[in-house]
């Protein structure tokens, strides 16, 4: 299983990109959406909040013992995740509100959400091994603790690219 320092360094790098993205945008374009059914770039970044906050709740409840490889789940997540071709859409809790944001106040939030992902992940008492079973991924089942941390990190990816279009077509 991966060591400490490889998924800090992975959470820390996987963030900093979004960072740098959402400085791409300007204050007027942050919230400008290309189409309406397309969404702007505060509005993917308020569904990464969403999403990274519900999986530090996952991640701090209820586990058991895991009877594979813990990481087994994180190659098809990678492959699924890299596929742009394929359209998910998000379940109606993991939406954005639509409401307009700031830069700033994106990645206040998201730097927060990932520490506490960062504090979670190194802490001893949360064996990383263990399934979450509190709840279950809607396309992947149920995942490890390693699973759900590495599913943040690929989720973020994906949108980052997605975030990438999204800038240059508001510019």
């Amino acid at each position: 299983m991966r060591n400490i320092t490889e998924i800090t360094t992975d959470l820390e790098d996987s963030l900093k990109r979004l960072i740098d993205q959402i400085q791409e945008f300007t204050a007027e374009n942050f919230n400008s959406k290309p189409s309406p059914e397309i969404w702007s770039g505060a509005e993917v970044c308020e569904h990464l909040y969403v999403l990274e906050y519900s999986v530090c709740k996952i991640l701090t409840g209820e586990t058991k013992e895991n009877n594979r490889d813990p990481e087994q789940k994180i190659a098809l997540m990678s492959q699924a995740m890299a596929n742009f071709e394929q359209k998910v859409a998000a379940p109606d809790s993991m939406k954005p509100l639509g409401k307009a944001r700031t830069q700033a106040e994106m990645i206040e939030k998201l730097q927060k959400v990932r520490q506490n992902l960062l504090e979670i992940s190194q802490n001893p008492i949360y064996d990383l091994s263990l399934a979450c079973t509190s709840a279950k991924h809607p396309y992947f089942g149920v995942l490890t603790r390693i699973e759900w941390i590495y599913m943040i990190v690929l989720h973020g990816n994906r949108h980052l690219q997605q975030m990438k279009g999204i800038c240059a077509q508001v510019k």
